[in-house]
């Protein structure tokens, strides 16, 4: 499958924001790159809506996610979006505005605690359900939850928002 590829420059990029995140992201990742950018806007279909974002971030902490998005929204006026692993079906994530951010929660992938003897787990955005099940499994542990689409992929972020925020079966930070 060949990606869309965009044929006019980057007309959503402001180089002192570009530099702002740069400085920012201790580890993470910023990209400008059009393959990437196209890319990491899609999820499992090609929408004909999508707009390929200014920039791509991959942050590597809550620190650094807080970080962008108070430079984005508050210093320069920039709609951010946010994605987990790309299996949404749903176009959830796909940017709209050529001037935004995409941020990738992917790089966000640490198991933070696994409590045995009041039976949770506490993990990052990006942490994947294979994550999940492979930490929980020496403890003989398993999460009540619907099987995901594709547990290799999918992370844990968008699964909870999606069904279990309702049901108050979780708390974001």
């Amino acid at each position: 499958m060949v990606l869309p590829m965009p044929t006019e420059p980057n007309a959503g990029l402001d180089q002192n924001l570009e530099q702002e995140v740069r400085d920012l992201l201790v580890s993470g990742i910023i990209s400008t790159d059009p393959e990437a950018r196209s890319a990491l806007s899609h999820d499992l279909f090609f929408w004909d809506n999508i707009t390929l974002p200014a920039m791509v971030v991959a942050p590597v902490s809550s620190d650094e996610v807080a970080g962008v998005l108070r430079l984005a929204q508050q210093r320069h006026s920039r709609t951010v979006y946010v994605r987990g692993g790309g299996m949404s079906y749903t176009n959830a994530y796909g940017p709209t505005q050529s001037d935004s951010i995409l941020i990738d929660l992917t790089k966000l992938n640490r198991i933070r605690d696994v409590d045995v003897t009041n039976r949770f787990i506490v993990v990052e955005a990006g942490c994947t359900w294979r994550d999940v099940v492979e930490a929980l499994r020496p403890h003989n542990m398993v999460v009540d939850f619907p099987a995901p689409l594709d547990p290799i992929s999918e992370t844990i972020s968008p699964s909870f928002m999606l069904i279990s925020t309702p049901l108050n079966a979780c708390i974001f930070p």
